[in-house]
């Protein structure tokens, strides 16, 4: 995860990375402080801190899926915010294998797929902060629901007649339209 690196003595450990760690401290500070996740993606950007993928391509991981974006977006800043190995928990996860490896991997391994491991590694975030963002983020993701609900039923038009512009006047050619009129 961006903001660790894996510890080259112990294959599973992780430990913090110097370089990575403070963003992701700062963007937690600047979230708690009232930033939305679209202008911390800004301001990361135009300090020329690089984002996640960048960073990985940087320091010589292959980059398998789309080319990694030059900018920060605010999908990575909440996928940061909404990860929990930044209180210092992991997420045990069995790779993706042939069914024949992953059936033997699971058969050898006491830890169930999807098993959260508390303190794992040393956080760099604050349980009641990540607790705190994750309770923002939800009310604010309910805000934009509630809001984009409410303009898609204040834009609803009206039926359109039928038959507009498919009816044509023999005379003039031109589209022949229905004009509504409220009578009392």
């Amino acid at each position: 995860p961006y903001g660790y690196e894996y510890d080259p003595d112990s294959c599973c450990m992780m430990k913090v990375n110097p370089e990575t760690a403070p963003v992701v401290q700062e963007i937690f500070k600047l979230y708690l402080s009232g930033f939305e996740t679209n202008r911390i993606a800004r301001i990361l950007t135009q300090k020329n801190i690089p984002p996640p993928g960048k960073y990985r391509i940087r320091m010589g991981y292959s980059y398998q899926r789309l080319p990694a974006n030059d900018y920060w977006s605010s999908i990575s800043v909440r996928k940061i915010l909404q990860n929990p190995v930044y209180i210092g928990d992991h997420i045990y996860r069995i790779p993706k294998m042939p069914k024949d490896l992953k059936k033997q991997a699971m058969a050898e391994t006491t830890i169930s797929s999807g098993s959260v491991i508390q303190n794992h590694h040393v956080p760099l975030i604050s349980k009641d902060s990540f607790e705190t963002a994750g309770i923002l983020l939800r009310c604010q993701e309910q805000l934009f629901h509630e809001k984009r609900k409410k303009a898609n039923t204040q834009n609803k038009k009206l039926p359109t007649a039928l038959f507009r512009n498919n009816i044509f006047c023999s005379v003039c050619k031109r589209a022949m339209i229905h004009v509504c009129r409220n009578h009392d």
